[in-house]
């Protein structure tokens, strides 16, 4: 018996820390997001974990839809369905501000109604955070000890 043989367990997956998301070899290394790597960037995450239960329609009206019922007539849903409708956050796609404790419908995921420039603040937050753990590792690899020496190029303080 497998995990995906386990109706409750069906689709679920342990998440991992969002500590160093952007963390690379070089800046122009190019990552895969999600489980099965379809995102190529933060920022298409933040949109998808943002917009994943709308929908559009021809003339750009957006609209937002329950998952197992699928986007209305004359809507296309901006994000293909999921591979698994079992333990979805959210699938019936309500906002938070609408959100209850039920898992289909607590808000966490797919209509957070976010601007796009909150996505961005997002993003940048998370690279910002990246950023951190790389100061980190420096620090650790070259054992300075934090408020001693700064980064290459800085001058060194004095306490």
């Amino acid at each position: 018996m497998f995990p995906g043989d386990i109706p409750e367990f069906r689709g679920l997956f342990k998440a991992p820390s969002m500590r160093g998301t952007d963390k690379r070899p070089s800046p122009d290394f190019v990552k895969a997001y999600m489980h099965n790597g379809v995102f190529k960037s933060l920022k298409d995450v933040v949109h998808f974990y943002n917009k994943r239960n709308i929908a559009a329609d021809t003339s750009g009206k957006e609209i937002a839809f329950d998952l197992r019922k699928g986007p209305p007539a004359g809507y296309t849903a901006l994000f293909p369905p999921p591979e698994v409708l079992e333990n979805v956050q959210n699938v019936a796609g309500v906002t938070p501000a609408q959100a209850t404790t039920a898992t289909e419908s607590n808000g966490q995921v797919g209509n957070l109604q976010l601007s796009s420039q909150q996505e961005d603040d997002l993003v940048n937050f998370l690279k910002v955070d990246s950023d951190m753990v790389h100061s980190i590792a420096w620090r650790k690899r070259l054992l300075i000890k934090p408020g001693k020496e700064t980064m290459p190029g800085r001058p060194t303080t004095h306490n």
